[in-house]
This record gives C-alpha cells, sequence and structure tokens, in this order.
C-alpha cells in the first residue's frame, strides 16, 4: 500500500445498485437502489437474515458478481463496464478477501499460502517469502509457517487466510463470516486478531456476519432488511 493515502477517495463507491433472479419466468428481486460509499479505514458490518442478500452484496462489492442495475467503483474504476480479466486485475490490486471457509491449498505450507498472491504478481519469490512471513508474524503464527492447513487447527488456517488477504496490502479486505465456522473459543480468538488488526491498519474492512460482537468492532454498522440497507439497531429480533 502507498504510504501516502487519499481518505478523500471512497475505495469503494456504488450507486442504485440492484440485484434480481430470474426463476421461471418471475423476477426474483434480492435488492434494489441500494448507495454506500466505503473510504480508506472505514470500517463496515452489514448484518442481516438469512437470506437477506448479504453475501450477494459483497460479492458485487467485491466485483465478483455483476448487478442488475446501478454502478459500482472500484479504486475510481466502474467495474460494471469491465471485462471479467481487467475485473479480475482490479480485484488483485485493490482487495483482498476472507470467507467462512478458508480455501488453503492443502499441499502448500502457511507460508507458501500466504506468498501465493505475491507470487502471481510476478513478485520476486524471496521477496514473497518475506512478507507473507511478516504478515503471519502479524497474525501470531511466526511459529507455524511450514505447517500445511492439515496441521493446523481451525483458528489457525483462518488465521492464514486472514494474513493471504492482507499481504498483498489492498485497498480493503472483502469478509463473509469469517468466524462462522469456528467453535465461540476460537471465534473470539480470531474476532480479536480482526479488532486489532482494524485498529493498526489504514485499509477499509466490509464485513458480513451474523456475530454481533464481530460486526461491533467496526465503525458502521448496516442491517440489509427486505432489501433495504440501513444503519442497525442491535436488540431486534431477525438477525
Amino acid at each position: 500500500m502507498n504510504d501516502i493515502v487519499d481518505r478523500s477517495k471512497p475505495v469503494i463507491r456504488c450507486t442504485g445498485l440492484g440485484k434480481a433472479y430470474q426463476q421461471g419466468r418471475t423476477d426474483i428481486e434480492i435488492f434494489n437502489d441500494i448507495s454506500i460509499d466505503i473510504f480508506p479505514g472505514d470500517t463496515v458490518a452489514i448484518i442481516g437474515a438469512s437470506g437477506s442478500g448479504k453475501s450477494t452484496l459483497l460479492n458485487l462489492l467485491g466485483g465478483l458478481d455483476s448487478p442488475s442495475q446501478g454502478r459500482i467503483e472500484l479504486a475510481g474504476t466502474d467495474l460494471t463496464t469491465m471485462s471479467e480479466s481487467a475485473k479480475a486485475s482490479q480485484r488483485n490490486q485493490h482487495l483482498g478477501f476472507v470467507y467462512q471457509f478458508h480455501h488453503l491449498l492443502p499441499e502448500f505450507t502457511a507460508l507458501e499460502n500466504v506468498a501465493m498472491p505475491l507470487l502471481l504478481r510476478k513478485l520476486p519469490v524471496s521477496q514473497a517469502r518475506s512478507r507473507a512471513e511478516a504478515y503471519l508474524e502479524q497474525v501470531g503464527l511466526g511459529h507455524r509457517l511450514q505447517h500445511k492447513p492439515g496441521a493446523l487447527s481451525g483458528g489457525e488456517r483462518q488465521r492464514v487466510a486472514i494474513a493471504r488477504a492482507l499481504v498483498t496490502e489492498p485497498s480493503c479486505v472483502m469478509m463473509d463470516e469469517p468466524t462462522g465456522n469456528l467453535d465461540p473459543n476460537t471465534a473470539d480468538q480470531v474476532t480479536a486478531i480482526l479488532r486489532d488488526l482494524v485498529d493498526r491498519l489504514a485499509i477499509a474492512f466490509v464485513l458480513v456476519t451474523h456475530d454481533h460482537a464481530l460486526a461491533k468492532t467496526m465503525q458502521t454498522v448496516y442491517s440489509l432488511e427486505h432489501g433495504v440497507l440501513k444503519p442497525a439497531e442491535f436488540g431486534q429480533s431477525g438477525y
């Protein structure tokens, strides 16, 4: 990441965003007319009931899916007009992703998994390994560099995934239920690591989750309900 970040320009800007799926002859509308700006350093959580469209919205913001209507800009570039290869390049440059399941490559060590995005950018192997080691140190896994995913606990595997998302020093990290597949104690540990990273790194985080404790570590919390994105009101039923 550049040392000087222009905080006046949004990392992600979406305007009039909508998504619908066709089921037979019927259009099923997930949401419409969602507009949001996410600036460098912003931390945003999106909560909502299962099936409300949280993950769909995250995929749209990350350029992994195309909207039915509206416009999405990533670092000032309109994703909705780009080819798939151009979108992939833009994602690689500006975004990191953490999912409920870690999606680590089982045949590679933790260090190799984290270094992989840098090697795809053609960074020299020595530099890629050095930076990967530094980010594994940040998530408390400096002693597990040479372990493969099968030799790591669930929480350790998720921390490797977090390090992999951060190693490219993206403008924004997108997280989809990062603690959803963990037991409560391990989820608390991962939440503490994310909270620490949020406090220390000048990048944006966008998170979708059912975990209110994790959501509350973000600066801004929205709920997606009946196709409408609005400020969250904790304590109400339905999430």
